[in-house]
């Protein structure tokens, strides 16, 4: 079957539920959504990514993803921009990698979103997240880690990765780790 888009996406967490704050108007993650929407730039979906998305977060207000990002899914789904990667086995082999380069506390953080980058990786190498810290520490590893060089990791929040999503989300070496 082909695909009726050219390029899918990983989205953090991070960006589906900050799509839904609107205490302060419009704001750069529902804008990075809409644009997926409108260029028709898919969604990468792996099992581990939905939990995390739908999963109670004792103790903090947004517990799911937004209503918004909830309704931008179902007509990313409608249009069928919807790339279902189902279980994303570990990788093993990149997650030794990184644990031999990284302090303790860089590779907690890691691990923490490792599913992310193992997701990209079955996918089309590409990520948006608000998540700098671990957007650091993954380009500090990327000359020596061929699984993370020229993955493409954008930041909603900075203008490279909303001219990027305008421009279909093609390959843009700036943005790649």
């Amino acid at each position: 079957m082909t695909r009726r888009y050219e390029h899918s996406i990983v989205v953090d967490t991070s960006v589906v539920q900050a799509a839904g704050d609107r205490k302060n108007g419009p704001n750069v993650s529902a804008q990075s959504l809409r644009t997926m929407l409108e260029k028709e730039i898919a969604i990468a979906v792996s099992d581990g990514l939905r939990e995390e998305w739908y999963k109670d977060r004792p103790g903090e207000s947004a517990k799911r993803i937004s209503r918004y990002a909830s309704t931008w899914l179902a007509k990313m789904k409608g249009k069928k921009l919807y790339h279902k990667l189902g279980k994303v086995s570990p990788d093993a082999s990149l997650r030794a990698a990184c644990e031999l380069e990284l302090t303790e506390k860089e590779f907690a953080a890691f691990m923490k979103d490792v599913f992310l980058i193992e997701a990209a990786n079955e996918a089309d190498r590409r990520v948006i997240s608000h998540d700098d810290n671990l957007h650091r520490i993954l380009r500090s590893l990327a000359p020596a880690t061929a699984k993370l060089r020229g993955l493409h990791w954008g930041n909603p929040e900075r203008a490279s990765c909303c001219r990027w999503l305008k421009n279909g989300a093609v390959e843009e070496p700036l943005l790649q780790l």
